[in-house]
């Protein structure tokens, strides 16, 4: 039987007898002293951008720009300054990152207002896109020779020597935004056929990201089917649905195509009262999900879980894994991303559950 943590506005922590107990006290205590208010009485908003500097494209070995994107999380401190600007992901991997978090550091913003005072909002993340007139869209003669060896590689089977070319022509031969998406969906396919779903999905998350065309329509469409296909098994329900919606307005489905009904059943599943399981796995950096409901566990533990991270707007707080334990995230805290740090390799599912009336 698995115990319910309600951390209220104290850091959430292991499911002891008593942790309700103690984190209710620990709410009446800050309240006392002005430190928490009820989020709806308090008028929240959120940072509001004043200032944005963009980082110059930066040159490739043969002179043109390298196209690309980097994505950074970061706080904005109750200043309306930037602290905390970290890469959360790049693309091309080669592609430094330095002019981007310095970039980001420049930003100016009207701080997030709470009651009226102004706060520090956490869970930001922006990306950055480098782009550039010069660069043509579609793919060098170069590129392209070495993508159709890897599709001729894929189609007699040969997988793993298709991994590896991919991964060069993306680390030595991706210098435009279009090659990148070309080259991930790629990846993405390789990584269905071998049954890597977890390295699969961040492929053609990259590929597809609703914030950086990589893609012509029809690559996207091709592409976007598989990203839904992919969310809908690991359980990023919510995810799917957007999916869904963006494939949708490209290539309107009829009323009895299969991935329309797939799409009403993951969306009956969302609106369900009952638990929804998503699939995780951590390789080398933390495994990291935006939660669709607040109260959450962990089963079928593969490996070693060592440690949560949660980064919400009002909040980042360490939680301590334990096993067979519930957390649940107050609504005041806004919204969160949580990461999951474990051993390389470790597999699990992450529970969601309806919200429980203490919440």
């Amino acid at each position: 039987m698995s115990k319910r943590v309600w951390p209220r506005e104290i850091p959430c922590g292991r499911g002891e007898p008593g942790a309700a107990v103690a984190a209710s006290a620990a709410l009446a205590a800050l309240a006392a002293v002005g430190g928490v208010a009820p989020a709806a009485a308090q008028d929240v908003s959120p940072p509001q951008l004043l200032e944005r500097v963009e980082p110059e494209p930066p040159r490739g070995s043969f002179g043109p720009p390298l196209e690309g994107w980097v994505k950074v999380r970061y706080s904005v401190l109750a200043d309306g300054t930037i602290a905390d600007p970290r890469v959360e992901d790049v693309m091309p991997p080669r592609l430094d990152t330095r002019a981007a978090i310095s970039a980001v550091r420049q930003w100016k913003f009207s701080p997030a207002t709470a009651g009226g005072e102004p706060i520090d909002w956490h869970n930001n993340v922006s990306t950055l896109v480098l782009d550039s007139d010069d660069v043509p869209l579609e793919p060098s003669p170069m590129f392209a020779g070495a993508y159709v060896e890897i599709v001729e590689l894929m189609n007699r089977q040969e997988y793993d020597k298709a991994k590896k070319q991919n991964e060069m022509l993306l680390e030595r031969q991706a210098t435009r935004l279009n090659e990148i998406g070309l080259a991930q969906t790629q990846a993405a396919l390789l990584h269905l056929a071998t049954s890597n779903v977890h390295d699969a999905y961040d492929a053609i998350r990259r590929a597809t990201d609703p914030e950086v065309v990589t893609l012509q329509e029809s690559e996207l469409g091709d592409a976007l089917q598989v990203r839904f296909a992919i969310e809908a098994d690991l359980g990023h329900y919510e995810r799917a649905l957007e999916t869904f919606d963006r494939l949708a307005a490209i290539r309107p489905p009829a009323d009895d195509d299969p991935l329309k009904k797939s799409a009403d059943a993951v969306r009956a599943a969302l609106e369900s009262d009952a638990a929804i399981p998503v699939k995780g796995r951590v390789a080398r950096a933390p495994w990291s999900h935006v939660p669709t409901r607040r109260t959450f566990g962990f089963t079928d533990v593969q490996g070693t879980i060592r440690g949560l991270q949660l980064e919400c707007n009002r909040r980042k707080t360490a939680l301590e894994y334990a096993a067979d334990v519930e957390w649940s995230i107050p609504q005041s805290w806004g919204a969160c991303t949580l990461f999951v740090e474990a051993r390389r390799d470790t597999s699990f599912t992450l529970v969601e559950f309806p919200a429980g009336p203490a919440e």
